[in-house]
């Protein structure tokens, strides 16, 4: 059995290549890209804007646009609500279920760094209170110091 190398199934650039055929019988390819470091805090931070001021949130439809135009080769040359609602073919179909999976990847990146964020700001405020509590302990210290000698 000839064994296949795992470098080889890496998807870092491309995540998928889905082929279509036009209304010519022309062969053409949809390209479902994975984000690249840049595109992903780009797309990150414009979600956490919106997750601090709540004015500023995109909604699922504006999330999922971006996602679209950023990550794939499609135009979008219809309204995106069209596009959840409407009768779509197999290959788009194939395609939203891609990019579902970049946003799930997404979201769970989102939560990651929500999580060690709300980690660091408990560890800021335990450091600050042991401080204070240091400098507590170090007054009284001085005190019964002075009181002693």
């Amino acid at each position: 059995m000839n064994k296949i190398q795992v470098d080889k199934l890496m998807q870092d650039e491309v995540r998928a290549i889905i082929p279509i055929v036009d209304e010519n019988g022309k062969e053409e390819y949809i390209e479902v890209r994975n984000p690249d470091k840049k595109t992903k805090e780009e797309i990150l931070n414009k979600i956490w804007v919106g997750m601090e001021n709540p004015d500023l949130a995109l909604s699922q439809e504006d999330i999922l646009k971006m996602l679209v135009d950023k990550l794939t080769n499609i135009e979008l040359n219809i309204e995106i609500e069209d596009l959840i609602n409407g009768n779509i073919s197999s290959e788009l179909e194939t395609v939203m279920y891609y990019i579902g999976q970049i946003e799930n990847e997404l979201t769970a990146s989102l939560l990651m760094n929500t999580e060690i964020k709300l980690g660091q700001l408990k560890n800021d405020i335990l450091q600050g209170r042991v401080l204070k509590e240091t400098e507590e302990i170090e007054k009284i210290n001085n005190i019964k110091d002075k009181v002693v000698n």
